[in-house]
């Protein structure tokens, strides 16, 4: 069975510490690819992130970790589509310039919850649109017990 995961970088900040969590990250997906494998099954990761820088830190992350067995990973950056199906999300318009999104205020606060909800809407809607364009026949399975732990997933399903 091949299953298809995917996940958004949810921070887009420049300034945190998300080298450490990124790592993190890709530790558990990479024991998650290794689960699969132990039990004869495929299993392709979509990643989306925000911005080219975030990309450039998972990109690094792949070359770090070259050497061992590398799960299947697609790196996917939103695209304007992605980006004005969702400005409902947000009392704001963003515009993308050169890989950056930048938030132009219309008046109102912005919240991190806002950005989160918003940043989490793009990338569900890169997800779907990509995975349904590349993988065929997958089923979206939403019971998240059946998801694997370790990492908050925004795609889980399976390809018959």
């Amino acid at each position: 069975m091949k299953y298809v995961l995917g996940l958004t970088i949810k921070d887009s900040s420049y300034t945190s510490k998300i080298e450490e969590s990124l790592r993190l990250d890709f530790l558990v997906l990479i024991n998650t690819e290794r689960d699969y494998v132990r039990t004869g099954d495929d299993a392709v990761f979509y990643i989306v992130v925000m911005n080219m820088n975030i990309a450039t830190k998972v990109g690094n992350l792949l070359k770090t970790y070259e050497d061992r067995a590398m799960p299947d990973i697609q790196l996917l950056i939103p695209d304007e589509y992605d980006i004005k199906k969702n400005l409902k999300h947000i009392p704001g318009d963003v515009r993308n310039l050169g890989g950056k999104f930048v938030l132009e205020h219309s008046g109102q606060k912005v919240t991190k919850e806002d950005m989160a909800k918003f940043t989490r809407a793009v990338g569900r809607s890169c997800l779907l649109r990509t995975i349904k364009r590349r993988e065929n026949n997958v089923k979206e399975l939403k019971e998240t017990y059946l998801q694997p732990p370790g990492l908050n997933w925004d795609f889980y399903g399976v390809a018959e």
